[in-house]
């Protein structure tokens, strides 16, 4: 079975392909003495049939895989061109992406993360890569704190510690030079 101009195609097994070929002309061939109400039973006979082997084909289980890898790459893109912003929030993410806030905690549970734990854990690793980046040594850690989103040095020396367990001047001190 094969949809054309951007769908998908399937290659229903011998078994399956005579059953809905049954199926069909036995409703087509009823099709003048059968009442509506039966008429309606096998037309959503058929379709839940199709149904069925369309959405367990292996080409739309590949479509709906590299589907969710776009979506969450376009998430992860925008959060990181967008970390600097200490008001960033699920629902500007959403705007953005197109994908509604519940849709996208759904697709990162599969990461077993949430859109705005992705967001701080992407917040915590620019701040860790600038702090052992040599071209960097010259940034304050006030100005690293703003680079990645938040809002005063306090809380960036303190979600920092508790996320990696050291603080930014010590993770900084441990840096190759």
């Amino acid at each position: 079975m094969t949809r054309q101009n951007g769908g998908y195609s399937t290659q229903l097994g011998a078994e399956e392909f005579h059953y809905l070929r049954t199926l069909i002309d036995h409703y087509v061939a009823q099709a003048p003495q059968v009442t509506p109400m039966m008429s309606t039973v096998g037309s959503q006979m058929i379709i839940a049939s199709l149904g069925e082997v369309l959405l367990n084909s292996e080409t739309l289980t590949r479509s709906r895989k590299a589907s969710k890898l776009r979506n969450v790459l376009a998430i992860k893109s925008y959060i990181s061109r967008h970390l600097h912003e200490s008001q960033l929030t699920g629902q500007m993410i959403a705007d953005h992406t197109r994908l509604s806030v519940n849709y996208m905690n759904r697709l990162l549970a599969e990461e077993g993360l949430s859109l705005m734990k992705l967001v701080w854990q992407l917040r915590f690793e620019e701040s860790r890569r600038l702090l052992q980046k040599p071209l960097a040594n010259n940034l304050q850690l006030a100005e690293i704190a703003w680079q990645c989103g938040f809002s005063s040095q306090s809380h960036f020396s303190q979600a920092f510690r508790r996320y990696f367990g050291m603080t930014p001047k010590e993770m900084r001190a441990q840096r190759p030079h």
